[in-house]
């Protein structure tokens, strides 16, 4: 099932590249959201200001930034069961989740809130660091849990603790896929390190000297590469959701 998504999701990124528009809009956005955070960061006189302006700013630059992914979800998911969808569609598709999209994001970062807190509260009292382990393992789960929200949020309207419920029920029908990724992940985590640890040794033998990351250092490799990943990932999880789904059978 992996190999049958990832070979679908290759295809239909080659055949629709007008979907890289999403991911321009996301790349831009998040730019915008960085240098404003940031500013505010550096500009707050003290805790108070700080949690009272960045904290909600962070969460309405999350927001915003879901829109594109959600509107690229909702165009692959159309146009993978033979309907027509246009790029404007899509956005205006995920706008009309943002009510949906605030839900998910309220009881996520609630949850993730009072890990942090738990976890804040485990690092004072030496007798709970065994409960590290456990906390690790409970929010690598959680997460994974995650992996189908923003396509059951698109074709569902699900919000809040209901898509999150969604989500891993059929990331929960579908492990192997899980399992693919993983491993996908760990052969591309070697690959990326044999190539540092190639370019470092050729580098330090011809000129004396380590470089940083080569071609991977390029801004305008990484702004490629991160618009394609944007939307490339957007593609293999709504193709995965709906490969979930005909197996659960709803």
């Amino acid at each position: 099932m992996f190999f049958d998504i990832l070979s679908q999701s290759f295809k239909f990124f080659l055949a629709n590249p007008s979907l890289l528009i999403y991911g321009l809009v996301a790349w831009l956005w998040s730019l915008i959201s960085t240098a404003i955070t940031v500013g505010i960061s550096q500009n707050a006189t003290d805790f108070v200001a700080l949690l009272c302006i960045a904290l909600p700013l962070t969460l309405i630059s999350a927001i915003i930034g879901i829109l594109p992914v959600v509107a690229s979800s909702h165009v692959v998911y159309q146009r993978i069961n033979g309907n027509q969808a246009s790029i404007s569609e899509g956005f205006s598709v995920a706008f009309s989740r943002f009510v949906e999209i605030i839900g998910f994001m309220i009881v996520i970062g609630g949850i993730l809130f009072v890990v942090a807190v738990f976890y804040s509260f485990i690092q004072v009292v030496p007798a709970l660091a065994c409960i590290n382990l456990v906390l690790s393992i409970g929010l690598m789960i959680f997460s994974f849990g995650l992996l189908l929200i923003i396509p059951v949020i698109t074709v569902e309207a699900q919000s809040g603790l209901r898509a999150y419920q969604r989500s891993a029920q059929l990331v929960n029908n579908s492990r192997g896929v899980v399992v693919g990724v993983i491993i996908l992940g760990i052969v591309v985590l070697v690959i990326f390190l044999a190539y540092l640890n190639s370019i470092g040794a050729f580098t330090r033998l011809r000129y004396g000297f380590t470089p940083s990351l080569g071609i991977l250092g390029n801004p305008v490799f990484q702004f490629a590469y991160s618009i394609a990943a944007s939307v490339f990932s957007s593609i293999f999880t709504t193709i995965w959701y709906q490969k979930a789904r005909e197996r659960v059978g709803y």
